[in-house]
């Protein structure tokens, strides 16, 4: 069929209404509803589909009709995958079926400018926490009222850096600064760690 294939002229449907609705008669159950396909010729006259977006029903309860919109496409030589599901609480989930969040990534993400700016009125501002396996706990920065913080949130443990010396302008810390060359350090223990590098200045004692 060449043109246009379809045309739908009418109202603007509300509520729950819509001008095309794709449904399935299937028995009630999780993960059934309307698919819409995205396909053409592949090779020759042959045809395959290689997008799809689907609404399902979230869960197999009878009387429940809440449901969720995901994403599918499919590499050459491979069925279709789910990419990207939104579930029926809103939250996006890019990588994984149960976003546990307003936006879940399962993966790496790449983004040019990332700007967190909190709607919820919280007077420590954005907060990036960089979530810790086996025990070690989790690390957080953030804005506490228009301070930058970096520090832990699990008991006894210490900001570190490893792999190499930490090179910071102007730095000023409470208890030893380690093996680096030229610090200023205040406090108690100031400095009392660094015993065989040069130009540093503490003050305090011991």
């Amino acid at each position: 069929i060449a043109g246009t294939v379809a045309n739908f002229t009418g109202p603007t449907p509300g509520g729950q209404s819509s001008s095309v609705s794709l449904e399935s008669n299937d028995a009630v159950a999780a993960g059934t509803g309307g698919v819409l396909g995205f396909g053409g010729r592949y090779l020759g006259a042959s045809y395959a589909n290689w997008a799809s977006i689907k609404g399902l029903k979230t869960d197999a309860t009878a009387g429940n009709y809440g449901g969720y919109l995901s994403f599918w496409t499919r590499l050459h030589g491979a069925g279709s995958v789910e990419r990207m599901r939104i579930a029926d609480n809103g939250n996006v989930g890019i990588g994984t079926t149960a976003p546990a969040a307003k936006l879940d990534v399962a993966g790496t993400a790449r983004a040019d400018y990332l700007l967190i700016d909190p709607q919820d009125g919280i007077s420590e501002g954005g907060e990036i926490q960089l979530i810790g396996s086996g025990g070690y706990g989790s690390v957080q920065l953030d804005n506490y009222q228009g301070n930058a913080r970096i520090h832990t949130l699990a008991a006894g443990k210490q900001f570190q850096v490893l792999g190499g010396d930490a090179l910071i302008n102007g730095l000023v810390v409470g208890r030893g600064a380690g093996n680096i060359d030229s610090n200023t350090a205040t406090g108690y223990n100031a400095l009392i760690y660094n015993t065989t590098q040069y130009s540093n200045t503490a003050n305090g004692y011991e």
